[in-house]
Parts: C-alpha cells; sequence; structure tokens
C-alpha cells in the first residue's frame, strides 16, 4: 500500500511537472490571454458571493461595503484588456452611473448599468435592495459576455503593449482622481492592482535580449505597489510625487520593454501617440488625428497662411472684425467679456468666447458640443450674422485677387488646380489653431523634470485638484478638458446649474446641447472645457456668470447651482459641499494658474 501511494506521488508530481513544462512552453501572449480569463472568473466568484451577501439575510452593510471593494479590485485586474478590447463590455461593467443618450437616436436613453452604478446603490441607505440585486444580475451576465469575447479574441504582443500603457495612463488620468469610484474612495488601492496587473503580464515575457529592461520595469512597478500600499488615504495622497517618481518612469520604460522585445506598437493614428513615453512628453498629442481628411492635415505654410488670415478682417462682411477681434492672444485667444457684442453692435452674442488655445485637442466644439471638426466651427463662425457676417464665396475671390495670398495658397495647397477656395480658407485656418498647443506652462515643466517650477501651495493644489476638490474627475488630466483619457475620442458636457450671476438661484436660461437634441437629459448642458490658461481667460463659465476664480471655487465647493438653491432636476454635478477650507480653495487656484503657458 505504502509502495503503491509513493508510485502514484511519483505520477502526479510528474505529471504536475510536465504541465508547467507544457505551460512554459506556452507564447507570452498564450499566457497573458489565460491569465485575463483567470481573472474573469475570479471576478465572477467574487460577484456571486456580493450577491449572497446582497440577497440572504441579515443584511449586513459593513460586509457588503468589504465585498463591492474586493469586487471592484478584481475588475481592476482585467480592465487593461477589457478596456481595449472589449470596451463596451467595459462600459457595462463600470461605466458612469448616469443615463446616457444613444448619439445615433436621440430618443432612446441608455440606463446606466455596472459598478458605478451598485456602488452608488451600496451607498445610499434608503435604496432599493431589489434593484441592487437586479444590478449585481446584470454585472454577471456582463462578466459572461466578457469571457466568451475573450475566448474569441486572438492576443497579439503589438495590442497587448498598447493595452498595458494605455491603463497605466488611464490609472494616472482618472484612477488617481477617483473618476469611477468617487463614493468608496478606493481607487488609490485600485491603483496598486493595476499596477500588480501588469507586472503579472511582464512577468510572462522570457527574453534574454529584454531580460535587463524588463527586470527594471518590474522591479519599478513592485516599488510602486509598496508606495501605494504604504499611502493608501485617497485625501492625502501625494499623486504628484507618485506621477514622479513612478506612473511617468514606467510608462516609459514600459516602451522600451516593447522596443526591445521587438514588439512594433500600432500605429500613431490616435489623439495620444504610441510614441510618447508619458502623459506629459511636449509632443504626446497629435491634433491632425481630429481632421476629417488626411488631406486637412497641418502642414508649416498651412499654419502660416491661417495665421495671417486669422488676424485679417477680411473674413467679415465689411472688414470690420477678424478671428482675432474675439479671440485676443494676450488673453489665451478669449476677449476679457462676459459676453461680446454682436456684429452690428446692437446685442450681446448668447455665450462667452472660448479659449482656442488647444482647442485642436478636443473631439467636439462649441459649448454645446455641435460641430466635430475646426474647419466647420470657423465655417459657422463666419457665417454667423451675428459672429462674422461673413461670405467664404466672396472671400475666395477677394484672397485670390490678392496677389500675396494667392502665392501663400498655391504653396499650401500646391496640389490643386484652384487652391483659392472656401475648404482651404477653413482649412488653414482649422491648422493654425490646431498649432494653439504650447505645453509650455510651469505645470509642464515640473512634469517633465524641474521640480523648481511649482511651490508647494502649488503642489497642494495639484493634489486638491486630483483628490478632495474632485476637479481632475471631470477637467482631466492632461490635458484639463472633458476629453476622456486615455483614447481622448470623447468629450463630455455637465449640468452644473450655472446661474445668471453670482448671487442669483434662478438658472440661466440659455438650454445648452438640448437646443440641439431634445432630450431632457441635455437641458442646461454645456462642454467641459479646459482649465489650462484659466488665469487669463475670465470671467467664467458659458455666460460669463463668475468674474473670478474664487467665485467659481465657491460655486463649486457648495455643489453647483443645486447645492446653493438653484432649481434644476437634472444637475449631472454632485449637489453636496466639498468641505473645502479658505485655504484648501487658495491652494487649488495657485495650481490653476500653474497652468498658465508661458510667452
Amino acid at each position: 500500500m505504502k509502495k503503491a501511494c509513493i508510485i502514484s506521488g511519483f505520477f502526479l508530481f510528474s505529471f504536475c511537472l510536465l504541465q508547467c513544462k507544457n505551460k512554459s512552453k506556452l507564447p507570452p501572449e498564450q499566457l497573458v490571454k489565460d491569465y485575463f480569463i483567470a481573472g474573469i472568473d475570479s471576478m465572477d466568484k467574487s460577484a456571486r458571493y456580493f450577491k449572497s451577501l446582497v440577497t440572504a439575510p441579515p443584511y449586513d452593510s459593513s460586509k457588503i461595503s468589504e465585498a463591492f471593494i474586493a469586487l471592484r479590485n478584481k475588475y481592476k485586474t482585467t480592465e487593461l484588456f477589457a478596456a481595449y478590447y472589449t470596451p463596451e463590455t467595459a462600459k457595462s461593467l463600470n461605466g458612469p452611473p448616469i443615463e446616457s443618450v444613444d448619439e445615433n437616436d436621440p430618443h432612446i436613453t441608455e440606463q446606466p448599468e455596472g459598478l458605478q452604478v451598485i456602488e452608488a446603490l451600496i451607498c445610499d441607505k434608503e435604496s432599493d435592495k431589489s434593484e441592487l440585486i437586479r444590478q449585481t444580475d446584470i454585472l454577471i451576465g456582463s462578466l459572461g459576455r466578457l469571457k466568451t469575447l475573450t475566448q474569441q479574441q486572438q492576443f497579439a504582443n503589438p495590442q497587448i503593449f498598447d493595452a498595458i500603457r494605455d491603463e497605466l495612463f488611464r490609472t494616472t488620468s482618472l484612477g488617481l482622481s477617483g473618476f469611477d469610484a468617487p463614493l468608496v474612495q478606493s481607487s488609490i488601492m485600485e491603483v496598486r492592482t493595476v499596477y500588480q496587473s501588469i507586472d503579472s503580464v511582464l512577468s510572462f515575457y522570457q527574453n534574454k535580449d529584454a531580460a535587463s529592461i524588463i527586470a527594471y520595469t518590474r522591479q519599478t512597478l513592485q516599488r510602486a505597489a509598496d508606495y501605494l500600499l504604504t499611502n493608501n488615504n485617497f485625501i492625502t495622497f501625494n499623486r504628484l510625487e507618485f506621477i514622479q517618481q513612478f506612473a511617468n518612469p514606467i510608462s516609459g520604460s514600459l516602451l522600451t520593454c516593447a522596443a526591445e522585445l521587438k514588439v512594433q506598437l500600432p500605429g500613431n493614428n490616435r489623439p495620444l501617440k504610441t510614441t510618447a513615453k508619458s502623459l506629459f512628453d511636449y509632443a504626446a498629442y497629435d491634433a491632425d488625428y481630429y481632421t476629417a481628411f488626411s488631406t486637412h492635415q497641418s502642414s508649416p505654410s498651412k499654419i502660416s497662411l491661417g495665421q495671417q488670415l486669422f488676424y485679417d478682417p477680411i473674413l467679415s462682411k465689411n472688414g470690420s472684425r477678424s478671428c482675432a477681434s474675439c479671440h485676443q492672444p494676450d488673453k489665451a485667444f478669449t476677449d476679457g467679456v462676459k459676453t461680446n457684442s454682436t456684429f452690428d453692435r446692437s446685442n450681446s452674442l448668447l455665450r462667452n468666447t472660448p479659449t482656442l488655445v488647444y482647442a485642436g485637442l478636443q473631439p467636439a466644439l462649441f459649448y454645446d458640443n455641435r460641430v466635430k471638426y475646426l474647419e466647420d466651427q470657423a465655417r459657422d463662425v463666419i457665417s454667423n450674422k451675428d459672429e462674422m457676417h461673413g461670405s467664404l464665396a466672396e472671400a475666395a475671390k477677394t484672397l485670390s485677387a490678392n496677389a500675396q495670398y494667392a502665392a501663400q495658397f498655391n504653396t499650401a495647397f500646391a496640389v490643386e488646380a484652384t487652391p483659392v477656395n472656401a475648404t482651404n480658407i477653413l482649412n488653414a485656418l482649422a491648422s493654425y489653431i490646431r498649432s494653439l498647443r504650447p505645453f509650455s506652462s510651469a505645470f509642464d515643466k515640473y512634469m517633465l523634470g524641474d521640480s523648481t517650477k511649482l511651490n508647494a501651495d502649488q503642489v497642494k493644489g495639484f493634489n486638491l485638484y486630483m483628490g478632495k476638490a474632485k476637479c481632475g474627475s471631470c477637467h482631466f488630466m492632461p490635458l484639463f478638458n472633458g476629453a476622456i483619457p486615455p483614447e481622448f475620442r470623447e468629450i463630455e458636457t455637465e449640468v452644473l446649474g450655472v446661474p445668471v450671476h453670482p448671487n442669483s438661484k434662478t438658472i440661466d436660461g440659455d438650454l445648452g446641447k438640448y437646443n440641439l437634441r431634445k432630450t431632457d437629459l441635455y437641458k442646461y448642458a454645456f462642454k467641459i472645457p479646459t482649465l489650462r490658461n484659466i488665469a487669463l481667460t475670465a470671467p467664467y463659465m458659458h455666460n460669463g456668470a463668475y468674474s473670478t476664480l474664487e467665485q467659481v471655487m465657491d460655486f463649486y465647493n457648495k455643489g453647483g447651482g443645486a447645492g446653493q438653491g438653484v432649481q434644476i432636476d437634472n444637475q449631472s454635478l454632485a449637489p453636496d459641499p466639498l468641505n473645502l477650507t479658505p485655504e484648501e480653495i487658495k491652494q487649488v487656484i495657485a495650481f490653476m494658474k500653474a497652468l498658465t503657458d508661458e510667452k
């Protein structure tokens, strides 16, 4: 009997050893896929355990909260590939907890689902338990769909490394701000889970040519995980220190890992270039991504021509107004007034003049997101009778008769038989505006390694901005607008409940995006603008209601319009006070002033 057990044990050991050897012979792509599927299974198990706590009496809110945080961490193990390969399913698992409108059919309202909806339900003591169970069932169903899609998905090294870097950028911009866990504030430990997951993926790449850089990257990931474990308080976490010491070096070394493994990352047909070492590289972003056609991409000659046209009143009806009349360079291409006057000076325009700096890095334009391309924005403004009241056809005739302009158009659009036309006028203007992205602020220089550029209050202000003040969960770093990282293909609108003036409880009458898409969700909804150069662009908000940053911060600190008594049913900004102290408000403002580009 003893001999039989020894023989049986020997064969079992041999079988396990053989399995390990066979596993080690698998290509890393397959090992990564297996790891991802195992993560999905683990999350499914965690979701079912969470459901058992919700359904079985007694209802223990403490245990349920702990199980929910564990469930979110399980999701973060899988997020890097779920978000990359199956973004719609990832949205079902962890999308925003608010209703949305189908962009193809404004009559269809999509109901939210996933972890963020569950978070809101478990944090609301008066929530419907049956709805919590229903949402958990939906989550489990989405996990089943994710596993099926993953099993069918072909994993390849270029996409794997692309997904890893995307996830690193996602956690830097969104995770550190608490974007998807605003109530339980578990995001710091979730970032740790992501870093551990990336480390696990890298462990599958055993290549002697890349051994050194992989070892360095894994060691840095492990040190980052230790840092996050030790410093895991959402409010006090030093995000700036973490980004400089860990996030930026790791994103750069991952690029080197791919190069030494001879992995060619996917092409640069995206806003954030795959060649960017970090989110903060000077040349990390490609404004030409936001063009309708490849022929509309910028060139030095187009930019030069567009700059001249920008300052020339020739595009307006009577030659009395240029683009620069309302977009003045010394005010970061705004005008310093609440709302500018109409073309005939008889009235005021409806909305405050937005900055054009970094306008080229947005997937939608105007306060109501009504156009996608800068060319269309320029057309709208030039032809609008209240703004420039111009005619592109007439402008083209006038420009054709001007020898200097004709020569510039011939250079900029050399392949065309008749280069002076409406389309090229708009493209030249748009090319100039796309060039307005200097990334030369004190913040930018600090993030590239010059630690003298921010003072102590500005550092504290950044950490408040990304944490307690919740600014970074809407104005996403590093563009500080509403374009959602790391894809930057969608830009958010918000309903803030902005009043007619600071001391009023009457909401401003401009219905915003609702004027374009007649659905109640869009009433009073406006695009989230960039905060870069915010110190130069007063007055603030779509209606210019606030003349100082202190007034703006007071508005947000009180919970927006609803938080201070404005009657509005669909405010998307949380109406709860932020409880920022006067000193903290000063520090946030000090940081925002560090976003001013140096001339």
